[in-house]
């Protein structure tokens, strides 16, 4: 059963959308969540390894850049990262199911896609 999560920071990155050899787009991006600590003690920072796919990741690419403030809603995976030592690295990932712009400090217009997804195709 996986674990669902909600929250709402900063991506760290632009978007990069990759495809797989069958042709679907994987877009992978980390949000940065910061939360206040109590008096006397420094801001806690939490970095979330996020990955969305299919119409989501081609969406998320072409909409959201660096420093954007985003909502996301997902289930957490475990996954592996390459580090510079040339080691696998366990890490939690964020599979995405729904992302929007977060409205607190910034305003969107929606632009909707044709019915079937981002091509147009229907599936």
């Amino acid at each position: 059963m996986a674990t669902t999560i909600a929250f709402a920071g900063e991506l760290a990155e632009d978007p990069r959308v990759r495809f797989t050899p069958d042709g679907e787009a994987l877009t992978s991006f980390r949000v940065v969540v910061s939360e206040a600590a109590g008096p006397g003690e420094g801001a806690s920072t939490i970095h979330h390894y996020c990955q969305a796919w299919g119409d989501t990741a081609e969406n998320v690419a072409e909409s959201f850049s660096r420093g954007d403030r985003v909502t996301i809603q997902g289930e957490v995976r475990a996954g592996t990262w390459a580090a510079d030592d040339g080691e696998s690295r366990p890490v939690q990932v964020v599979h995405v199911a729904e992302i929007g712009a977060s409205v607190r400090w910034a305003t969107v217009r929606v632009r909707r896609l044709p019915q079937g997804g981002a091509d147009g195709s229907g599936g």
